[in-house]
């Protein structure tokens, strides 16, 4: 067993975490339905908005999480937290603080990311103060994240350390003549 664990560890460890830049779906979960929105941020961090409608309220939510991939390609549990404003019919607007948990998967060969999560939120001006939602949703990949796009990012990042490291340099290299040329006129 530890013989197949150990190399399948390493490779979950290689793997890229999300395989999307941008993606659109949308989620049902208990009593409620919505649209929602992903966008890469960094490399394993994304930014994802949910718009959903309950019976008798809606809410907006946005949420900041960071992937972590899984053993094989585009499969990666991820975990974030956020807030959400809402409306409730009775009782009018709301609040609150979100955390998730989740994990998702790249359909091979299709452009969909299908996810499921757990969703507890704790409201503000709600008539409940705590909610426990899940949810699965469906996205469909508008941006892909290209391993040609991820190397370009390196490249870029990788000059712009060596340009700062030139400046560096030549700012310690002013600095030392300016010495020296203070030293040659005081003597003269």
């Amino acid at each position: 067993m530890s013989k197949i664990f150990i190399p399948l560890l390493f490779l979950a460890v290689s793997v890229q975490a999300q395989k999307y830049s941008t993606a659109l779906g949308v989620r049902f979960g208990n009593e409620h339905y919505g649209v929602t929105a992903k966008q890469k941020l960094f490399a394993k961090t994304t930014l994802e908005g949910i718009f959903a409608a309950y019976p008798s309220q809606y809410s907006s939510t946005l949420l900041i999480e960071q992937h972590f991939p899984l053993i094989g390609k585009g499969f990666n549990i991820y975990t974030g937290a956020g807030m959400h404003l809402g409306e409730q019919k009775e009782q009018g607007n709301y609040y609150g603080y979100d955390a998730i948990l989740g994990a998702e998967m790249k359909l091979p060969g299709l452009p969909i990311v299908i996810s499921a999560d757990i969703k507890p939120a704790y409201e503000v001006n709600h008539s409940d103060w705590f909610t426990f939602s899940t949810g699965l949703s469906a996205h469909y990949i508008i941006a892909k994240d290209t391993k040609k796009k991820r190397q370009k990012a390196r490249e870029k990042r990788k000059r712009k350390k060596e340009r700062q490291k030139r400046r560096e340099e030549k700012a310690e290299s002013d600095d030392n003549s300016g010495l020296l040329k203070f030293d040659l006129f005081k003597k003269g």
